[in-house]
């Protein structure tokens, strides 16, 4: 996922159910683990992580890094993802790498 594409899934500005807990999206069991030993139990606590904001303002490149300031990068792609449904954007395909 490039740059512009997360760009543009944020100009949208969507909002995100907030309150939703990790445990009840498409995480899987292991990341919401992981989350959870991190004290992120929602959805609203995950987008309010320096790593969110680290990812959506450029300062890394999501498909070059596995995780940001100790959030694998899969949850902050579930978000960005869930975020372009939402929105009907459909960015190209995503790879890694």
């Amino acid at each position: 996922m490039s740059n512009a594409e997360i760009h543009a899934i944020l100009q949208n500005k969507l909002p995100l159910y907030r309150q939703q807990p990790i445990e009840g999206t498409g995480i899987s069991p292991a990341l919401v683990n992981t989350l959870a030993g991190k004290g992120i139990r929602t959805v609203g606590a995950l987008v309010d992580t320096d790593a969110f904001r680290a990812i959506t303002s450029g300062r890394y490149d999501i498909d070059s890094v596995r995780e940001v300031n100790g959030i694998p990068i899969d949850a902050l792609r579930w978000v960005l993802e869930e975020m372009a449904q939402q929105s009907g954007y459909e960015p190209g395909p995503l790879c890694a790498g």
